[in-house]
């Protein structure tokens, strides 16, 4: 689950008041997805802009239920989105030539669990007890969200591996791995002793999976294409490559193959628990300054 990376300054003092903030928040998303929705139809990416189209619509009619549901004879006035939830991830300046369904699904995915961990953060210092009810219940409309979503991706990611490789920007798992270990042994660790230590330790996971890959190419062969563009930070590349693995265990027959593929997996899951939690806090810090 992803982190907020700014922490909230909202002060929330009503149900009304909490409800407008997330019809905000929805309405920020909508105009954003159609924003994208739009791009990717001028640049001749019919079905991208479809998907984003169904995420515009789908957070559109969500946020005018929540602008209204407290009282809909007299909706709570509009407030801006909260920041630091929403983020398009790159998606606004990519060529929609590498951007795949897969990205999309996974860029929302992450929008809706920052919406889940900013609607957590708020019920744990909510001033009320129906201002905290009111933020769970929100928080728990983002995980079915995540969850949604998620079995959306995992669909995406295997029509997407099942591509020829000719007519794809594949890579295979190999070569992902190393272009991610290649990206981590450059990266600066930061200046504390733990940053170090965990990096030092990501590195030797991409190493072992390497490791393995090399004595079980069957995996290569399970896992199918990876297509990865080539211009996308750890943080994508981490996720991508756990996908592979989890979808390698959960599709393959042979019994060793699914033990190395799960324990691929935990390493990998290590790997994007420090990536996320360092870009966190490295977002935090470039905040302050």
């Amino acid at each position: 689950m992803v982190q907020l990376r700014v922490e909230p300054a909202e002060a929330i003092g009503s149900c009304e008041e909490l409800m407008a903030l997330a019809a905000s928040l929805e309405q920020q998303a909508a105009q954003r997805y159609r924003e994208l929705a739009g791009r990717c139809g001028r640049g001749n990416a019919p079905e991208l802009a479809t998907l984003l189209s169904e995420l515009a619509d789908r957070a559109e009619e969500q946020g005018r239920r929540l602008a209204a549901s407290s009282h809909p004879a007299s909706p709570a006035e509009p407030r801006s989105p909260p920041a630091g939830v929403f983020d398009d991830e790159g998606l606004a300046s990519a060529s929609p030539a590498l951007v795949s369904r897969y990205r999309v699904l996974s860029t929302a995915v992450r929008n809706e669990e920052r919406a889940f961990a900013f609607w957590s953060y708020l019920a744990a210092h909510a001033r009320t007890p129906d201002i905290r009810m009111a933020a769970e219940a929100l928080a728990h409309r983002e995980l079915e969200q995540v969850a949604a979503l998620r079995r959306q991706r995992r669909m995406a990611f295997r029509a997407e591996r099942s591509q020829p490789a000719s007519t794809s920007l594949a890579a295979p798992l190999a070569q992902a791995e190393s272009r991610l270990l290649a990206r981590l042994q450059d990266r600066p660790a930061g200046g504390f002793a733990p940053d170090r230590e965990g990096l030092a330790e990501l590195v030797t996971h991409g190493r072992d999976n390497l490791a393995t890959l090399d004595r079980l190419p069957e995996i290569e062969s399970a896992g199918g294409a990876v297509s990865m563009p080539q211009e996308v930070d750890e943080l994508a590349m981490a996720e991508f490559l756990l996908e592979a693995y989890l979808d390698v265990a959960d599709r393959s027959q042979d019994e060793e193959l699914v033990r190395e593929a799960q324990r691929m997996a935990g390493r990998s899951i290590n790997r994007l628990t420090w990536l996320r939690q360092h870009s966190a806090w490295r977002d935090e810090n470039d905040h302050k300054v």
